[in-house]
């Protein structure tokens, strides 16, 4: 390693953990003005970070307040340096840092927050894909549904909320007027996506949520309707599983289907009686 790489290592090493191994090799009058020098530097990465933060957390700064704010995510820096390369690739941990250090409802309602604001910064950064026509679907056969993937949209993002944390989202972006404090609710499920330049979201239903986890985790719409199946009665599966992938299109969160090329109609027809033979075996609970 050349004598400059372990000056820079050194100098990274004082501005992130506060090591003295670079101190000798500052031209200094006196000790007294080698931290002062060097503490420029230190105070300028974390108040970048910090400005970062800001940006990306415009809601919780709100909520905060900009001192507060300055203060908890000056802490999180120290506590969790940046290993990205950039800026906006930072902070994905705050939330559950704001749980360790802030206990209680409180606590829990900035955590929620903070990880709503990184999620629908998430989904407005990811990649962009065209979404499935209703032309695509059309062709694919009946008996071949059963062993379909749906391939989700790059942008499609999944949450659950147990306290008000939106509605302190919306208070703190304009979009609600009305003033509350953090507190407990009861579970709630969410799902974000993208349509062209504009993020998307709505609370969902318990079985929507599993239905969209399931979606996500690669299972075949067989696989999907079986999830189904434990949250409303087994002969209801089917219907609800379509009734779903109809708003999931028009929504624009399907982007194609994918069926294996060994399947055929038989087999698929096959596969499909006995699906729904075991679900109307299964023992409910």
């Amino acid at each position: 390693m050349s004598d400059l790489a372990r000056l820079q290592l050194a100098f990274q090493a004082r501005v992130l953990a506060g090591s003295t191994n670079i101190d000798a090799a500052i031209a200094s009058r006196d000790h007294g003005e080698l931290g002062t020098r060097l503490g420029i530097y230190e105070h300028a990465y974390v108040s970048r970070l910090v400005e970062g933060l800001g940006a990306t957390y415009r809601a919780l700064r709100r909520q905060l307040g900009d001192e507060q704010f300055a203060a908890v995510t000056t802490a999180f820096i120290r506590a969790a340096p940046s290993k990205h390369a950039s800026i906006r690739d930072y902070g994905a941990e705050l939330g559950a840092f704001l749980r360790s250090v802030r206990p209680g409802v409180e606590g829990q309602a900035l955590a929620e927050l903070a990880e709503w604001e990184w999620m629908l910064a998430d989904v407005f950064d990811a990649a962009d894909a065209a979404s499935v026509d209703t032309a695509r679907l059309g062709r694919l056969p009946p008996a071949q549904w059963p062993h379909a993937r749906l391939l989700v949209h790059p942008t499609v993002r999944r949450m659950r909320t147990r306290t008000n944390a939106v509605d302190l989202w919306r208070i703190a972006t304009g979009a609600a007027e009305a003033h509350t404090e953090p507190e407990v609710r009861p579970d709630t499920e969410w799902v974000a996506w993208r349509r062209d330049l504009t993020t998307q979201f709505r609370s969902v239903s318990s079985d929507e949520a599993a239905a969209l986890d399931a979606m996500r985790a690669g299972e075949t719409v067989a696989g999907i309707c079986e999830c189904l199946a434990a949250q409303v009665a087994p002969d209801d599966a089917a219907a609800r599983a379509a009734g779903l992938l109809r708003r999931w299109i028009c929504d624009g969160m399907i982007t194609d289907l994918s069926v294996p090329d060994c399947v055929d109609d038989s087999s698929a027809q096959r596969d499909l009686l006995r699906g729904g033979q075991q679900q109307r075996d299964r023992p409910r609970p």
